[in-house]
Parts: structure tokens; C-alpha cells; sequence
């Protein structure tokens, strides 16, 4: 079982609805009844929701005594909190001065996206984003300017880059991606820095999310044991456009040698005829000939298309009230956004259903 995965390097390849965070929780808890202090485990996932949502179900079935204390990072937390962690304990050793809070402020890095795209003719939004891209892929302001040199085309881009971190400096802070940045940069430069941040387990959720950097940082923190505990769905990934690599969960090996790949393929959640139609449909062809339920088969799903929301909408609550929802009490309707549902909220009240 996943759970009972010992020492080494692990990429559990997971489907929807097959219990990855109950994977997590139950592996910390026997590795910490196997005698492992709960201060050499650290696991870190995508938001600080989920990270939240882990800690009390782990203090739930073990009781807080288990818990670690907050003396050292470990246990359940986002990447971004791990960095900010080192950024506080270890700011005396970075290479430029830092607050004793360096996490800059939304009106800091506000200032310094508007300050320097004035001053170099770029627009504010793109240029936030260009910067995180950047940091993600781990390129630097140097470098950033040199490549938009060579290549003759950018350059505004690169030197308003380059102009953002300058006034990041100067308030003494970091933005979100800074302190990942900065966190592997020294990782890596300092052997003394990198001994007193390993962890004899590290486990990662939702590792499809995880961009080139996450994953250097996974790297780093797992040197001496070579302990790494990767869980995700490379099929849910959708931040392709902020730099994610789920290509380096399914291909753990490139990155920790020697690692094994485990299948985490029985659904829970779902009916038979959800679970079929993902099989179809799933990107990763190991993974989907091994998804299976044994759930209730239920109704198959349908698929539709729409010219517009409106007319979506129309027919939706048009099926609703003509009976052909076996029970319209029990009807669902989700979205992506709040705002998605504006539409469906007008043509239900218009058509009086309630």
C-alpha cells in the first residue's frame, strides 16, 4: 500500500476521488508509530487551505501530543510558508539585507510592478506575470536582460524585471516566488545552510501543480536521506500557464533516481459510469487501465454542447421542469466561478423553479 511506503523516492500517480490527502495523512501517522519524530517529516502542499485541512485531520486521528512542536518547520504546510520560515530563521546570512517579516506586502509589490512599469513602458498586469514566470523557471534579472539582448526582443520586459527586484530590495522584502527563489539560491551556494534543512521524509501533494523550481526545492531538502513522497494527478493539472511540470511526477526517476512509481487507481467517490468514462479519457494510459470503483454503476454521464451560457442554461431548466431530472430536488448545479452561475440563476428564477 502507499501508505506503507518506506524509504526512497516515491511518485504516486493518483486518480480523482482516490483519497491522495487521506494517502498523506495516514503515511505521516505510521511513520510517526514507527518511531519517527514528527520533527524529521515535512509535508508541503499547493495552498494553505489544503495544508490547514491536513494538520486537523492528522491531529484528529492522532491526538495533538503527536502534533510537532512549532519549533522547527515540519509537518503540514505550503511551500510558500516552508520559505518564509527560512527566510526568517536564516535572514542573516542572506546576501542583502531583510526584514524580520521579509514577505512583502500586496501594496509593496504594487508599487514596485507600477514604479517599474513606468519607467519602462510595459503594462503592470503582464508584467506581474512575466516576472512569476521567470522566477518559476528560475531565471534571474541578469539573465532575464542578457537572453532579451542576445535575442532582440523583451528588453523592456527584462529591465523592468530587473527594476522590480531592485525596489523589492531596497523595502527589504520578497515577493511570493522571491522567497522560493532566494530559499533554493542558498540551498544550493551553502552546504552548513543545506545541512540544517533536511528532513529524513518529505511528502508532496498535489505535485502536479509543481513547477521546476518547487521540485529543485524538493531536491535539496531531501539530500541526505533521499526520502521523497510525490502524490498527484497529472490528468487535474491546469497551471501549465504558471510554468507546472506535472511531466516531473510521471517521470520522478529524472529527477530522484531509482524512484518507483505507485498507482493510486481505485476511486471512492464516484459511480461506475463516472469511473469508466474518466478511463476513456485519461491522459495517463497506466493509470486509467488500473482505475476501477466498486461503487454502484449509475447513470452514464452526458455530454453537451452549447452555443452560449444562455442557451446551456435554457436547457437545463428546461429538463428540470419538463421531468426529466429523476428527482429535481436533488439537481446540482456546479461552475468553474460564481459568475458562471449568474446566468443559471436568472433562468431558474424566470422559469420559477425554486
Amino acid at each position: 500500500m502507499a501508505c506503507d511506503a518506506g524509504e526512497g523516492a516515491f511518485a504516486c500517480i493518483s486518480g480523482p476521488g482516490s483519497g491522495k490527502t487521506t494517502v498523506l495523512i495516514q503515511r505521516w501517522l505510521r511513520l510517526v508509530a514507527s518511531g519517527v519524530s514528527p520533527n524529521e517529516i515535512l509535508s508541503v502542499t499547493f495552498t494553505r487551505e489544503a495544508a490547514l485541512n491536513m494538520r486537523k485531520r492528522a491531529a484528529l486521528f492522532a491526538g495533538t501530543e503527536h502534533l510537532p512542536e512549532e519549533t522547527r518547520v515540519s509537518g503540514f504546510y505550503t511551500f510558500h510558508s516552508v520559505a518564509l520560515s527560512f527566510a526568517q530563521e536564516e535572514g542573516k546570512h542572506f546576501p542583502f539585507p531583510i526584514a524580520p517579516f521579509p514577505l512583502a506586502t500586496e501594496a509593496q509589490m504594487g508599487k514596485a510592478v507600477l514604479g517599474a512599469a513606468r519607467r519602462f513602458g510595459t503594462d503592470p498586469k503582464l508584467l506581474r506575470s512575466y516576472i512569476s514566470q521567470q522566477k518559476r523557471t528560475r531565471i534571474s534579472p541578469a539573465q532575464a536582460v542578457r537572453t532579451a539582448e542576445e535575442q532582440g526582443k523583451g528588453e523592456k520586459f527584462a529591465l523592468a524585471y530587473k527594476g522590480y527586484e531592485e525596489a523589492l530590495r531596497e523595502m527589504q522584502v520578497l515577493d511570493f516566488d522571491g522567497l522560493l527563489t532566494e530559499m533554493a539560491a542558498m540551498l544550493e551556494k551553502d552546504a552548513k545552510i543545506r545541512a540544517r534543512w533536511q528532513y529524513k521524509f518529505v511528502m508532496a501533494d498535489e505535485c502536479q501543480d509543481l513547477d521546476e523550481l518547487q521540485f529543485a526545492l524538493l531536491k535539496l531538502l531531501t539530500e541526505k536521506h533521499g526520502n521523497i513522497f510525490c502524490v498527484g494527478d497529472p490528468g487535474q493539472g491546469i497551471y501549465g500557464f504558471r510554468a507546472a511540470r506535472p511531466d516531473l511526477l510521471l517521470n520522478l526517476a529524472d529527477v530522484f533516481p531509482g524512484a518507483k512509481t505507485l498507482y493510486l487507481a481505485r476511486n471512492h467517490r464516484s459511480s461506475g459510469a463516472i469511473v469508466s468514462f474518466c478511463k476513456q479519457i485519461g491522459p495517463v494510459p497506466e493509470l486509467a487501465e488500473k482505475f476501477h470503483t466498486s461503487n454502484a454503476e449509475g447513470l452514464a454521464p452526458e455530454i453537451l454542447k452549447f452555443p452560449s451560457a444562455f442557451d446551456e442554461a435554457t436547457e437545463i431548466v428546461r429538463r428540470i421542469k419538463a421531468g426529466e431530472v429523476s428527482n429535481p430536488e436533488s439537481v446540482c448545479i456546479l461552475a468553474r466561478t460564481n459568475l458562471a452561475l449568474r446566468v443559471y440563476e436568472d433562468a431558474l428564477s424566470v422559469a420559477g423553479v425554486r
